[in-house]
């Protein structure tokens, strides 16, 4: 963009003009890449260090990450994973666990969904 503009001082305008209109925003672009990451089936570890790879302010991550119900996720995730099922062998429990652990939930997320999936199978 630099080589487009004449000095450093009019890329710094040109910056500030696109923050002003709404187009260069670092909140938004945060929300909707968390809305993304959470299409994808990613857990809010996972999602924190994407963001943090993408220069976004600690404060703005942990604001955008604690207001989603991470348990529910982590069951939808599970839910597509085993195809709506808990699967009786501990083994494929364990591998289960492993992969939304590797998504990026938290060990308490995905023991929370793992006990509500039982629940709602014996209703």
């Amino acid at each position: 963009m630099l080589d487009k503009v004449n000095s450093l001082q009019t890329l710094e305008e040109e910056i500030k003009k696109l923050e002003k209109d709404g187009i260069l925003d670092d909140e938004r672009f945060a929300e909707q890449y968390v809305y993304s990451l959470v299409k994808r089936g990613l857990g809010p570890l996972r999602i924190n260090k994407y963001l943090q790879e993408k220069g976004v302010d600690s404060h703005l991550i942990n604001t955008l990450l604690k207001d989603l119900d991470w348990q529910d996720l982590a069951k939808e995730v599970l839910l597509k994973k085993s195809k709506y099922q808990i699967p009786p062998k501990e083994e494929d429990v364990i591998k289960l666990k492993r992969f939304l652990n590797y998504r990026g939930f938290e060990y308490y997320d995905i023991e929370r969904a793992f006990n509500n999936l039982k629940i709602d199978e014996n209703l």
